[in-house]
């Protein structure tokens, strides 16, 4: 996996530890840098899109080296935001998979840098296609604190006269190094359905092995799973979920999917934490926070 972040112009910046900054090829990112960790969320799609730390020799989060990064498509790779539908819409096929949030601007609400901790607040602009389908005073605001760990959080606000009904989801690709050697662990309470297994129920192994195409939503609010790869092991903390997504395209689909090229998904592994089977009905004047917590422990 390349690093893309070492040619870019700084366009603004907030401070010290923050910047607004483009590649060369016309991707618009924030890029936060401490002397412990460095990441890159996208203006586009408030898309987590880099993160590493000083304790690792490798990057957490993975993005293909196949990416569009001139922000004519989304980014495959990072921490897609998937709101206020993950996967296709239910009634209206037309509609983007994968919700409205993806592929337009976000804006800053509010940042600080306090005892060596980051946190970014952001929300998408509202654009026509937001306003047709969002109820006014539905608000979506993203929350990023950086430290040694990574800690991503969708709010969903309604302040609404009526009920709202959503789903969301944080598609998260880690850096495995080698799908094949990589092991998933934590899911053994859970079951599975799945296209490959005609959404039949089929229980979780006890040890997640990748020697296929692994396509698999557990319907399960597990909150702890931890992943050992040949890069690092990270363990993962999940709230607000109630399910939680497992993939890997393997090679006769990666091939088939925009930015995977053929050999790239040997490198990354998607475990995904989702509000989406069943979806969330938000009363007026609640709100509700889905949730993924990244510690890499080697």
């Amino acid at each position: 996996m390349k690093n893309p972040f070492i040619q870019f112009d700084i366009l603004e910046n907030y401070s010290d530890e923050f910047s607004l900054r483009a590649l060369p090829t016309g991707l618009h990112y924030w890029w936060v840098e401490t002397e412990r960790y460095k990441a890159a969320i996208t203006v586009t799609g408030g898309q987590v899109i880099w993160y590493e730390t000083s304790k690792h020799p490798h990057p957490v989060i993975w993005l293909s080296d196949f990416s569009h990064l001139d922000n004519s498509k989304s980014l495959r790779g990072g921490i897609p935001v998937c709101w206020p539908w993950f996967g296709r819409h239910r009634t209206d096929k037309s509609n983007p998979s994968h919700g409205l949030v993806r592929n337009i601007p976000w804006v800053i609400k509010d940042f600080k840098f306090e005892n060596s901790e980051f946190t970014l607040r952001v929300t998408p602009t509202q654009t026509d296609e937001m306003r047709k389908h969002i109820p006014e005073g539905v608000v979506l605001t993203e929350v990023i604190k950086l430290t040694e760990t990574l800690d991503v959080s969708l709010v969903t606000t309604n302040n609404s006269h009526a009920p709202y009904e959503f789903s969301a989801a944080l598609h998260t690709y880690f850096y495995v190094g080698n799908i094949k050697e990589t092991e998933l662990h934590g899911l053994t309470q859970s079951h599975y359905i799945s296209e490959q297994t005609n959404w039949q129920s089929t229980d979780s192994p006890k040890c997640y092995r990748f020697r296929e195409h692994t396509d698999r939503i557990h319907i399960d609010q597990a909150e702890y799973a931890e992943i050992e790869s040949p890069v690092h092991t990270y363990q993962l903390t999940q709230s607000g979920h109630n399910s939680l997504i497992v993939w890997n395209p393997w090679r006769e689909v990666s091939t088939k999917t925009p930015g995977m090229g053929s050999e790239v998904w040997q490198e990354m592994l998607c475990v995904e934490p989702a509000a989406f089977k069943p979806y969330l009905n938000l009363k007026p004047g609640h709100s509700h926070t889905l949730k993924q917590h990244i510690d890499v422990v080697k």
